[in-house]
C-alpha cells in the first residue's frame, strides 16, 4: 500500500509491503531492502528521457533508518540526509516505511506547488542485483507523443489550493 501527502513543507510517503524476505541490516543499494522515491520534472515532446529528477533512498543500516539523496539529475550521489528521520517498522511479514522529505531536498525543483511533476515510488527487495523483487507505483498510459506504451513516472499535480495536506493512496 502507498500513501502520499504534501504541504508547503514537504512530501510525505508511507509504504507498507509484505515481504517475508525483507532485509533490514543493509541499505537498498548494498543488497538490503528499502524504498526509492523519485520526483521528476515532467517530460515534454523534446525531452523524452528526462534526467531532471531527484531520487531519495530509505533503508536501515546498523539498526537505524537512514535517508540518502541517491541521485540528482541522473548522477549518483549517495549523500546522507541527516535532517530526515525515516521510520521503518516491521510487523510480521509487513514492513512499513514512512518518510517526510522537505522540498529543499528537491531544489531547484521544489516546492513544486501548482505544478505537474512526475513521481516514481519503488520498494526494492533484498538480494543480489539480478535477483531482487521490485514493486513500483504503476505508471499511467503514455502521453500522445510517447512511442513507449508506459510512462516512466506517474503525473502528480501539487496545487497550492490543497492546504489541508491532501492524501493520495495507491498500490505498489
Amino acid at each position: 500500500d502507498l500513501e502520499l501527502n504534501y504541504d508547503r513543507d514537504g512530501l510525505g510517503v508511507v509504504v507498507t509491503v509484505e515481504d517475508p524476505a525483507v532485509r533490514l541490516d543493509r541499505l537498498p543499494w548494498q543488497g538490503g531492502s528499502g524504498l526509492l522515491v523519485n520526483l521528476v520534472r515532467p517530460i515534454s515532446p523534446d525531452d523524452y528521457e528526462s534526467k531532471r529528477y531527484h531520487s531519495v533512498g530509505v533503508g536501515v543500516e546498523g539498526g537505524v533508518p537512514h535517508a540518502y539523496l541517491v541521485g540528482h539529475d541522473g548522477d549518483v550521489t549517495l549523500t546522507p540526509l541527516p535532517g530526515i528521520e525515516p521510520v521503518v517498522e516491521r510487523r510480521g511479514d509487513a514492513t512499513r516505511y514512512e518518510v517526510a522529505i522537505p522540498w529543499s531536498v528537491f531544489h531547484p525543483y521544489g516546492p513544486p506547488l501548482d505544478l505537474e511533476m512526475g513521481l516514481n515510488v519503488f520498494y526494492v527487495g533484498a538480494g543480489a542485483v539480478g535477483d531482487r523483487d521490485v514493486l513500483s507505483l504503476m505508471p499511467e498510459d503514455r502521453l500522445s507523443f510517447e512511442p513507449d506504451p508506459w510512462r516512466r513516472y506517474v503525473p502528480v499535480n501539487f496545487w497550492t489550493s490543497d492546504l489541508t495536506r491532501p492524501v493520495m493512496k495507491g498500490r505498489l
